[in-house]
């Protein structure tokens, strides 16, 4: 906890006269405040108290008291706000109590008249929630496969701890049967402003989306999912979302149980059963679209447990235009219940290949079910993995959105912690990384990223700075220290999170032998040397003399034995 700010709240009939006054002798470490806010009494307050942020201890001095002694005639109330700091009761939902030591004392500060505490428990902050605008009332008359998700994230506007090197970031993990789509990720204030959300990022493999806010205020998300489940087929969602960094109990579980859709009634046109194929390509790492991607569609076929393409059909390739859309031409006709292979060939720079093919079935339907082929489709479907395997059941979601991740700058952070180097657990912290133009470390980084360990933590972790505007250049890593400066190669031992390390920089670029210089698509092993202290190893020169003084000695003996024993022969 630390001090908001100390206000005289109420004065009684008799102590209108009370007002707070400065104090003369303090240090520098207490810092002069002032409070001007309107009292209980409708009156205009000003309020003068000394901070000092190293005790984390206040004080207001009090004057022109009339001593009365009559029940509260001639009190005065005084307001102590503090604000709760610990990073784990805001963001990691932990419980916790925080006690507030009030002393009164005498005209001349040198007696104690009185002391009083008081203990408030803090639990999980409302910080994060979710929800959803499925009408779970409803299920049976559900026709729309697709979710809106709200996500409220800060509530009270506080200032929180950053957790994500210089950002606030939330996680929200979607459940394996939701699609994201990333085109509908909104933010707003309470007053209904559009909020610029410059961070945000999705990692397909997970099904993981992270969103940094703006700090000091309220902002409400918004985005929409598409439900990966048959029509009339009863599924279980759940969506979660919490402070990066910290416990999932700091956040909310949005859960659905047997949500379900029904096809909308309608026949069937020739539009339908020759849809438009369409692939949206994304940047995983910032959710904006990327333009000028080749890809190449075949048309499948399934032959037991094996996709083939149609080689009668050839293939049509195409590019994404600057929306990250590629629409298939008319030219190559596409049939609803068959198998579309859809190939990346030609990845932008800066962006790691995307080797794997994708493939997308539209399910039509005839006469109210499927044919046997289009069912072992589905059942083939299904057994795959969900990102690469797609069943859609309208023309309208004819539709692959395709991710790539840039190639970026990764840190491996690691961890040496007795003399022999051996005992290389990671210890526990969150620990900040900064990526900078030039070998000094000078100016603001381009970015600052941060790796988090926990306690029960025991492999390497690593985290990726974004791609710079310029992939040809070279560029510099540092880890931040506590004092929010930049670690140099050159320094000796540097504090981080109140521990003593030395910091060695290894970096893989083959472009420079600089230690911790490096270019898009390379990686920095920062590792944290803990300040034990080793002996010269064996053989060095250190401890020579001390082992050729033992030999001698041990020879000295030996032969003080040997002549001993020679006497005691010759007296026998």
């Amino acid at each position: 906890m630390e001090l908001s700010y100390i206000r005289v709240k109420w004065h009684a009939d008799e102590a209108g006269n009370v007002k707070s006054q400065t104090i003369d002798g303090l240090d520098d470490e207490w810092k002069s405040n002032s409070n001007e806010s309107t009292n209980d009494n409708g009156n205009l307050e000003s309020t003068i108290y000394y901070y000092n942020k190293n005790t984390n201890q206040a004080l207001i001095q009090l004057g022109k008291f009339i001593a009365g002694r009559v029940g509260d005639k001639y009190a005065v109330d005084v307001q102590v706000v503090c604000r709760v700091t610990d990073d784990k009761v805001l963001l990691g939902g932990e419980e916790k109590s925080f006690t507030n030591k009030v002393t009164l004392l005498s005209e001349d500060g040198q007696t104690i008249i009185d002391t009083a505490s008081n203990e408030a428990t803090m639990s999980k902050r409302d910080n994060l929630s979710k929800s959803n605008n499925f009408d779970k009332e409803h299920v049976e008359g559900n026709t729309s496969q697709t979710i809106k998700y709200t996500i409220t994230a800060n509530a009270l506007g506080q200032t929180l701890p950053l957790n994500d090197g210089n950002k606030l970031t939330l996680v929200d993990k979607l459940d394996e049967n939701l699609e994201l789509d990333p085109t509908t990720i909104k933010a707003k204030d309470e007053n209904e402003n559009e909020v610029h959300i410059d961070d945000k990022s999705y990692d397909p493999k997970t099904n993981t989306l992270e969103i940094s806010i703006p700090n000091g205020k309220k902002v409400i998300i918004t985005y929409s999912v598409t439900v990966k489940a048959a029509p009339g087929t009863p599924v279980d969602l759940s969506n979660k979302v919490f402070w990066k960094s910290y416990s999932e109990n700091g956040g909310e579980n949005d859960v659905i149980k047997g949500f379900k859709y029904r096809l909308a009634a309608g026949g069937s046109t020739e539009g339908e059963r020759n849809p438009q194929l369409t692939i949206t390509k994304m940047d995983e790492n910032k959710l904006e679209p990327i333009k000028d991607v080749k890809f190449d569609v075949y048309e499948c076929e399934l032959n037991g447990e094996k996709i083939q393409r149609v080689l009668s059909r050839g293939k049509i390739s195409g590019k994404t235009d600057a929306d990250g859309i590629y629409k298939v031409d008319s030219s190559f006709i596409t049939h609803s219940n068959r198998i579309y292979e859809v190939k990346e060939t030609d990845t932008p720079k800066g962006y790691v290949e995307n080797k794997d093919p994708y493939y997308i079935i539209y399910v039509e339907k005839e006469n109210g079910v499927n044919s046997q082929y289009v069912q072992d489709c589905i059942d083939y479907f299904n057994k795959q993995d969900k990102i690469r395997y797609k069943i859609v059941d309208s023309p309208q979601k004819f539709n692959l959105v395709v991710y790539n991740t840039q190639k970026g700058i990764t840190v491996k952070k690691q961890f040496t912690n007795n003399a022999s180097e051996t005992d290389i657990r990671p210890v526990s912290g969150t620990y900040k990384f900064g990526l900078y133009d030039n070998a000094e470390g000078s100016g603001d980084a381009l970015e600052i990223i941060s790796i988090h360990y926990d306690p029960k933590d025991k492999d390497v972790k690593s985290a990726k700075f974004k791609n710079p505007v310029d992939l040809t250049k070279t560029y510099y890593v540092f880890e931040i220290g506590q004092n929010n400066q930049p670690i140099k190669v050159s320094d000796g031992e540097a504090t981080i999170n109140s521990m003593q390390y030395k910091v060695v920089y290894e970096s893989n670029s083959e472009a420079t032998n600089i230690a911790n210089a490096t270019k898009v698509g390379d990686t920095v092993t920062v590792t944290n040397k803990s300040r034990t202290k080793i002996l010269p190893s064996t053989g060095g020169t250190g401890n020579l003399i001390y082992r050729m003084s033992g030999t001698a000695l041990v020879v000295v003996g030996v032969i003080s034995l040997s002549i001993i024993d020679k006497k005691r022969e010759k007296r026998k």
